[in-house]
């Protein structure tokens, strides 16, 4: 008698806990998602941790010294989602988390950083002590636009400016700072080579053989070229000469 109570017992106990309210249990971290630029537009792209089926994949944002913020909620399966909000010139940081169909909520990911406008260049068109002259080039809606600005040392390089075929402005600031300029004076580079000849006009040779040169640095008029000192917003400093230029 007490054994068939017994199991009665235990058959009561697995029923309740079969029809008990399953907590729901957070997933895993997911790995950080994929991020690009590619002119007009972040695309962001992630696979699906294992675990329990995610129903929808939670997409947060975040500029420099700011907070991350939910921008957007889609379809976990979807496995993509592109953000058309941003402009050129800027360094995002996105991050996200998955909610699985019994409504568990997974940590965030790792961030990742992609900066618009990594297609953007500056370059260094020359000038004079007093001023620089630069050109910059952006993407904006898969096309490139070049533009040209002059500045004086501790000026900002680059600016916003309307260009045909864009409803707003265009940012082509890129970060950097003219700190001096200089004019600098370069000799030619680089040796010639003359065979020395004797009374009869024929190569004088070594005792081996070989012939008789002398190396003689190439004639030529001294040169002036400008160069400026340019430091980005790290502090880094970099040095163009006209012509060179660089991408952030």
């Amino acid at each position: 008698m007490v054994r068939v109570v017994l199991v009665i017992f235990s058959l009561t106990l697995a029923l309740a806990a079969l029809r008990a309210p399953r907590l729901a249990q957070p997933s895993a971290r997911p790995a950080a998602p994929l991020a690009r630029f590619d002119g007009t537009q972040i695309q962001l792209a992630w696979q699906l941790p294992a675990g329990p089926g995610h129903e929808r994949v939670i997409i947060y944002r975040r500029q420099e010294g700011q907070s991350f913020a939910e921008v957007a909620q889609v379809e976990a399966e979807a496995l993509a989602w592109s953000d058309g909000a941003v402009s050129a010139g800027q360094t995002w940081e996105y991050c996200l988390s998955f909610r699985s169909r019994a409504g568990a909520l997974s940590e965030k990911s790792a961030p990742v950083t992609v900066t618009t406008g990594a297609t953007q260049r500056l370059r260094f068109r020359g000038g004079s002590m007093t001023r620089g002259i630069f050109e910059i080039s952006a993407v904006a809606q898969g096309r490139r636009y070049d533009e040209t600005f002059v500045h004086a040392a501790g000026e900002e390089i680059g600016d916003l400016r309307r260009v045909e075929g864009q409803s707003a402005p265009l940012d082509f600031r890129l970060g950097y700072r003219l700190v001096a300029l200089r004019v600098e004076t370069t000799a030619p580079q680089g040796q010639t080579r003359d065979i020395l000849l004797d009374e009869r006009g024929q190569p004088l040779k070594h005792m081996g053989g070989a012939r008789v040169e002398l190396a003689l640095p190439v004639k030529g008029e001294l040169r002036e070229r400008v160069v400026a000192e340019i430091e980005a917003k790290g502090g880094r400093r970099f040095t163009l000469i006209e012509g060179e230029g660089l991408a952030p």
